[in-house]
């Protein structure tokens, strides 16, 4: 396969000569023209030439991208979704970038396309709104841009759905045939209960039914081994969002163990496959199949519930996401570990946290939700006791 990388080049400029960098073709050894032109009108205008080459790093990384993907011919047919799907896939999903960095990357980005429509290598501007299609990597981004500082740096207050409005949200699921029912309904409760993240849940990686069955017969050997009186069954997952890729184990109560069995034999019969999250035709769903559930829900919720229910959901729009679920999961992990007297190390891992800072902040939450206040104070991440007064909200 063809493949893109970064040639450094002299530039001749009267009677200076200067390095400049060209884009070029391994398989071809032919030079992407307007790239090259580009990082050529950098140089003249006096950039530096540590910057010039690193906004060729950045478009090389881009051309090599479209020309692993069979649906794109070339970087001129690309559209606002690949775009966008490139900037949380790829940069952040695939190769980790930090946010405060990715800002720097979706910059060069943004002024070469300016540039090509800007000097006629393209006829229309490609128009890319350089938007994040992952949930969780915005709020990362939020996080890292002012919120790092707060004393409830997720907004866990206004994110935290408690169990009878997430029932309420599991009886107005908008799915149509009870194929489709069934499997949003687990889409949710894996959220809610297990703390998936919307692209792991329909990863095939992860679901696969092969696995889930091995997984559950494993875990009746183990049985009780985290202290928590908790039935149901444990299995590895890969992990998708900030750390990609690294897997981590997550625990099925039993409930939704029970669900997930009665389901597989549905999902036998009609899909045919080996995917126990899928489409009606076993095939894999996209990664935003999980929001879309949970936004469907809202969206029936706000039509056909009681005016009461309606104001609860309406107050809380922006906050009750699907990601949310995930929050309300580590949350409710660490009350059972408190109340079992586990250790909060049992939720670093069932949430992948590379910091135990990170986890203390729902541990802190949780504390102060059950107005355990020594506590509280105890798992406050880096701040005094007397800056401690509104967190929760």
């Amino acid at each position: 396969m063809a493949h893109f990388e970064v040639q450094i080049i002299k530039l001749v400029q009267g009677v200076k000569t200067r390095k400049s960098c060209a884009v070029y073709n391994t398989e071809t050894h032919v030079i992407e023209v307007a790239v090259t032109a580009y990082l050529t009108y950098m140089i003249k205008t006096g950039l530096k030439w540590k910057t010039v080459y690193n906004a060729a790093s950045t478009i090389k990384t881009l051309l090599n991208a479209v020309e692993a993907d069979p649906k794109i011919d070339s970087w001129y047919d690309l559209t606002d979704e690949n775009m966008s799907a490139y900037i949380s896939g790829i940069l952040y999903g695939q190769m980790m970038i930090k946010p405060s960095t990715l800002d720097v990357y979706i910059t060069r980005l943004k002024s070469f396309f300016d540039w090509v429509y800007e000097n006629g290598w393209v006829e229309e501007s490609m128009g890319f709104s350089y938007k994040i299609t992952s949930e969780e990597l915005r709020e990362l981004m939020a996080f890292n841009s002012g919120k790092k500082n707060s004393l409830d740096p997720y907004s866990l207050g206004g994110r935290y759905i408690p169990s009878e409005d997430f029932e309420t949200l599991l009886s107005y699921k908008g799915a149509q045939g009870t194929f489709e029912r069934e499997r949003d309904d687990i889409i949710l409760k894996l959220g809610y209960y297990s703390g998936f993240r919307a692209g792991e849940v329909v990863d095939p990686l992860n679901m696969s039914i092969v696995k889930i069955k091995t997984s559950i017969a494993r875990s009746k050997k183990k049985a009780g081994v985290s202290g928590i009186p908790m039935e149901g069954f444990e299995m590895t997952i890969i992990g998708k969002g900030q750390g990609a890729g690294k897997p981590r184990t997550i625990s099925i109560p039993q409930d939704l163990q029970n669900q997930i069995e009665r389901f597989i034999s549905i999902t036998h019969k009609i899909s045919g496959g080996d995917l126990l999250i899928c489409s009606r035709e076993g095939k894999v769903l996209r990664d935003g199949h999980a929001t879309d559930v949970f936004t469907d829900a809202k969206k029936n919720i706000a039509k056909h519930a009681d005016i009461e229910i309606v104001k609860i959901w309406q107050a809380n729009d922006e906050n009750w996401t699907y990601h949310a679920l995930r929050h309300c999961f580590a949350t409710n992990l660490c009350e059972l570990c408190r109340l079992y007297n586990v250790s909060y190390e049992h939720v670093r891992e069932r949430m992948g946290h590379e910091d135990f800072e990170t986890t203390k902040i729902y541990i802190a939450f949780n504390a102060k939700l059950q107005g355990v206040m020594d506590e509280f104070y105890e798992y406050l991440p880096n701040r005094k006791r007397k800056e401690a007064v509104n967190v929760g909200g």
